[in-house]
C-alpha cells in the first residue's frame, strides 16, 4: 500500500549520508504528516531514529491515527484486515494466545553460518588490490582448477567472492508456540534461538513485493514468507501484541517489505476496526 501513502510536509525531513560509514541518516524538524489513502487514516509521525546501512533499515518514532472521512468506510475496514492478517502484530497476538497453526502461521527454525567456500573479507579485497596492480593485462573468466601462483589465487578468490556469504540450514519444522514463547509473571516474552523463518499461508505476496526495489522479479511462491532473529536474547511483547523494544528483532523477507506502509495502531481489532 506504499503508493497510496502521501507525506504532507516532506520538507520537515532531512536526509545525511556518511561516505566513509555508507550510512543514511534522516530526521525531522517537526512530526511528519501522513495521508494513508488505503488504510484511512491520517499519521502524525513523530521520527525519532532512521538509518540505512548495508541494506539494513531500521526506524521508529512516535505513531498517532485519526481516522479520514468516513465515505469509504468498507474499503479501509477490508484494507485494514488485509494488511493486519500476517502482520508481526498478528504473528504475536497469535503466538500469545497460542493460535499459530489455526491462523494461517507456520514456524520453522533455522541457524546460520559462514559459507566456508567464500574467502573472507580481508582476502577477497587483498585479491582485487593485487589484480588491479596487473591493470587490464589480467582475465578472471579463465577456469583455474589448481592455482599455483599468487595470479591465480587472487582471480579464484576474486570469482569466489560471488558466493553466499552464509549458508542456513534448517534443523526443525512447523514449531509449536513452546519453543519461541515464555512468560515470568504475567510478562510475555519472544523467546528463541537462532532464526525463525514465518510463513504466513492464507495470503499470497504483493506484486510490488515481487518487483522488488530495483525490479529483479522474485519467484512467488503463493505465501508471505519473513525470517527474524532476536538482537539481544528474548524481548517483551506488550498486551497489544507489539515487541517493547522496537530494536528487538532483524528482520527479512515479508515483514521486510510491508515496513511502515501496513502499520496499524496497536489498538486495532479486526471486529471493531
Amino acid at each position: 500500500m506504499t503508493q497510496e501513502c502521501d507525506i504532507i510536509n516532506p520538507k520537515v525531513l532531512y536526509f545525511e549520508f556518511n561516505r566513509k560509514t555508507g550510512e543514511l541518516t534522516a530526521e525531522v524538524k517537526e512530526p511528519l504528516i501522513i495521508k494513508h489513502k488505503g488504510l484511512g487514516y491520517l499519521i502524525t509521525f513523530d521520527l525519532v531514529e532512521f538509518s540505512l546501512k548495508n541494506n539494513r533499515l531500521f526506524f521508529s518514532g512516535y505513531t498517532r491515527y485519526s481516522n479520514l472521512k468516513k465515505s469509504i468506510r468498507k474499503k479501509w475496514k477490508r484494507n485494514r484486515l488485509e494488511a493486519f492478517n500476517g502482520s508481526q502484530m498478528h504473528f504475536l497476538r497469535s503466538l500469545k494466545s497460542k493460535q499459530l497453526k489455526k491462523n494461517g502461521f507456520i514456524v520453522n527454525q533455522f541457524r546460520r553460518e559462514l559459507n566456508p567456500e567464500r574467502p573472507s573479507e580481508k582476502e577477497i579485497k587483498f585479491a582485487k588490490e593485487l589484480l588491479l596492480l596487473q591493470g587490464n593485462t589480467i582475465s578472471t573468466l579463465k577456469e583455474i582448477e589448481n592455482p599455483l601462483t599468487q595470479i591465480n589465487s587472487a582471480i579464484v578468490t576474486v570469482k569466489n567472492s560471488s558466493k553466499p556469504k552464509y549458508i542456513d540450514y534448517l534443523y526443525k519444522r512447523n514449531i509449536s508456540e513452546e519453543y519461541i514463547y515464555s512468560s515470568n509473571k504475567n510478562v510475555s516474552f519472544l523467546d528463541f534461538e537462532n532464526y525463525l523463518t514465518i510463513i504466513y499461508t492464507k495470503e499470497p505476496e504483493e506484486e510490488n513485493y515481487l518487483i522488488g526495489m530495483f525490479g529483479k522479479r522474485k519467484k512467488a511462491i503463493g505465501m508471505q514468507t519473513s525470517n527474524i532473529v532476536l538482537i539481544n536474547g528474548k524481548s517483551v511483547i506488550d498486551k497489544s501484541g507489539v515487541l517493547v523494544n522496537p530494536k528487538a528483532i532483524y528482520v527479512e523477507g515479508y515483514w521486510g517489505f510491508e515496513s511502515f506502509a501496513n502499520m496499524l495502531p496497536t489498538d486495532y481489532q479486526t471486529n471493531k476496526n
